[in-house]
């Protein structure tokens, strides 16, 4: 009888265990649901056209390229290459980024951009598009690997949060995410991710039009949702 009574509440503990899981992966927000996969598989994805639903997510990226607010919330993007850069010419990927300064601003195709010196002005004014970050500055590896229906992306319905402690700079591109793990899942194939990523982008934004920034939806805390 005490066996039965054990094995009974065993069963319980264990369906109740992965009702929770199923429920968590349904309506949560995580990156560890799927691997990458190939080219082929994904094609259809890429260029399928989703619903702007956030209902699911536990984020909500509403108007996200708010020309009234500056790019990243007013991160300077310059900084990631310059100040960031080690000697060795290795980035320190464990930095944060820092606000500009308004008394800095510059504004490019319709977006302002803040720094904190003149000198990282100058060097944006330069060449902007070597500073601008990948994917209008939202979470690179959602862009690359979020489909419908369970994730809404699209070119009218940009996510996730592109986040200031989570970055890398790959071929002189900066890349935001929404956590280190993203951008760690990212790094470990990051060949495939960015094949995938810039081929949804630039089926959302071809030739000759001027790509969305965010604004709005960014994040400060390198561990948001981790």
């Amino acid at each position: 009888m005490v066996f039965k009574d054990v094995f009974h509440k065993f069963i319980v503990i264990s369906v109740a265990t992965v009702l929770l899981i199923i429920v968590y992966s349904g309506f949560g927000y995580y990156y560890k649901e799927k691997d990458i996969k190939s080219t082929d598989e994904t094609v259809s994805d890429i260029y399928s056209t989703c619903k702007c639903d956030f209902s699911g997510l536990r984020i909500k990226p509403y108007d996200c390229s708010d020309l009234s607010y500056p790019v990243l919330g007013g991160v300077d993007l310059v900084d990631y290459f310059t100040t960031f850069k080690l000697s060795s010419g290795v980035y320190n990927e464990s930095l944060i980024g820092s606000y500009g300064n308004q008394k800095y601003l510059y504004v490019y195709n319709s977006y302002t951009f803040y720094f904190r010196t003149v000198d990282n002005k100058e060097l944006f004014i330069l060449s902007p598009e070597s500073y601008l970050p990948q994917y209008g500055g939202f979470c690179a590896k959602g862009i690359a690997n979020e489909f419908c229906p369970r994730y809404p992306w699209s070119s009218n319905c940009l996510g996730p949060y592109g986040n200031w402690g989570a970055w890398t700079i790959i071929n002189e591109k900066l890349y935001f995410f929404l956590n280190v793990g993203a951008r760690n899942g990212f790094i470990e194939d990051s060949t495939s991710y960015i094949s995938l990523g810039d081929k949804r982008w630039n089926y959302w934004f071809p030739d000759g039009t001027i790509p969305l920034l965010s604004t709005k939806c960014y994040e400060t805390d390198p561990t948001y949702l981790e």
